[in-house]
């Protein structure tokens, strides 16, 4: 008959192998959502959306790895999610800035304007506020994705888009925990009322 200490390495192992799947499960649910259509990607709704698929996928991951699961499952689970937000956010503002470079490609007049004000900018501080503005368009910042994001509610001064998006990523880890919780207590109420 086997120790309590044999089962203890297979325990950890275990453990070990759901956070490595967790890893990877979070890395491609997050690079997926990224090339989501920017029209599915509703404020708010987009990363609750991903934060419940988080859920259901850690969930089942969890099933196959894991004999027991304990209360820290939803929180890790939930940091994992929200990890794999940050990620989806910025691939998302990497995709949107490789968009404008494209856009800036086919403009060609354009970008002959905004060299332009690029060489008037040298002498003008005026001049030199609005290059900087323009040539954003073209090669936007994190903060400028961040902004475009809300631009459908109005025009929102730093820091509020970063605020926002960083609550979002918080939705997201919540929603994972939430399901991750709710699947757990449907899981015992079942197996208590088939007894």
């Amino acid at each position: 008959m086997p120790s309590v200490s044999d089962s203890a390495p297979t325990t950890y192992t275990r453990i070990a192998l759901w956070l490595l799947g967790a890893l990877v499960a979070v890395g491609v649910l997050s690079v997926t959502a990224s090339y989501a259509p920017g029209v599915m990607k509703r404020l708010i709704v987009f990363y609750i959306v991903y934060g419940i698929a988080c859920g259901f996928v850690l969930d089942w991951l969890a099933g196959e790895l894991l004999t027991r699961r304990g209360s820290w499952l939803p929180v890790i689970a939930g940091v994992l999610c929200a990890a794999g937000a940050l990620n989806l956010g910025w691939l998302s503002y990497r995709h949107f800035e490789q968009a404008r470079h494209l856009l800036a490609q086919q403009r060609s007049k354009d970008v002959q304007i905004l060299e332009t004000l690029r060489q008037a900018s040298e002498n003008d501080p005026a001049v030199r506020e609005e290059y900087a503005e323009e040539l954003r368009q073209f090669s936007p910042r994190f903060e400028d994705y961040l902004a475009h994001r809300v631009s459908s509610l109005g025009k929102w001064p730093a820091p509020w888009p970063l605020v926002l998006w960083l609550g979002e990523v918080s939705i997201a880890g919540v929603a994972c925990s939430l399901t991750l919780r709710q699947l757990n207590r449907t899981r015992r109420s079942t197996s208590n009322l088939s007894m």
